[in-house]
């Protein structure tokens, strides 16, 4: 069944790894690609990959798990896709001038204060701007 799906698959499959339990395996599995070992970051370098098909579901690999197999994938800089989503890297902008970015996903975890006092430290030395959601502003006085 595995070895169906995976030459269905709409893209040349470099490897696949094993993840979950074994036990109701019997002997090596033979999946018609090349089993990976180690973790999702050591098979992505190993088979070259650029994208991560999961074909996993529950109670095997569940949200949590899954989630951390995203992040490693993106981290890697390549996408994960999945059944029903798909996750791409985030590609660096070009700027013409040096820039910097503070981000965050949470309320209350010190962006403001990261992204002033680091404003404050090269503003020793450049010229710095500030922007808003809504768009730029003056040059900020630091």
């Amino acid at each position: 069944m595995v070895r169906e799906a995976l030459r269905l698959l709409p893209c040349r499959v470099a490897g696949a790894l094993l993840v979950g339990g074994k036990e109701k395996l019997r002997g090596s599995p033979d999946f018609g690609v090349r089993l990976l070992s180690g973790g999702l970051a050591d098979a992505v370098a190993a088979c070259g990959a650029e994208v991560v098909v999961d074909l996993s579901d529950e109670p095997v690999v569940g949200g949590r798990e899954r989630m951390h197999f995203v992040a490693q994938a993106l981290a890697c800089g390549v996408a994960y896709a999945g059944a029903d989503f798909y996750f791409a890297p985030p590609r660096p902008a070009a700027y013409d001038i040096p820039a910097i970015s503070i981000a965050g996903t949470g309320k209350r975890i010190g962006k403001t204060a990261v992204g002033g006092h680091i404003a404050r430290l090269l503003a020793r030395r450049w010229k710095i701007w500030s922007w808003r959601w809504a768009g730029a502003v003056r040059p900020s006085p630091w």
